[in-house]
């Protein structure tokens, strides 16, 4: 019984990682986009390195994950 519960604890855990995850993924995206939209080029190699980590975090996470997780869609 006790262990029945740390491993549910334990999956919800995991199951709000992967959604936290997959928002700072789209956020960040989002801000990347329009940083190298609106910003100079002084800043555009520095938002690069914004949209690169973001991407990889929708791909492990997954897009819409966090998004129905936290009720925003």
């Amino acid at each position: 019984m006790v262990l029945n519960d740390y491993y549910e604890t334990f999956e919800e855990g995991f199951d709000f990682l992967i959604a936290i995850g997959s928002v700072i993924g789209v956020f960040g995206i989002i801000i990347g986009m329009l940083g190298l939209m609106v910003l100079s080029n002084k800043y555009k190699s520095k938002m690069a390195f914004v949209l690169l980590p973001s991407i990889f975090l929708v791909i492990l996470c997954g897009f819409d994950t966090g998004l129905r997780y936290f009720g925003m869609y």
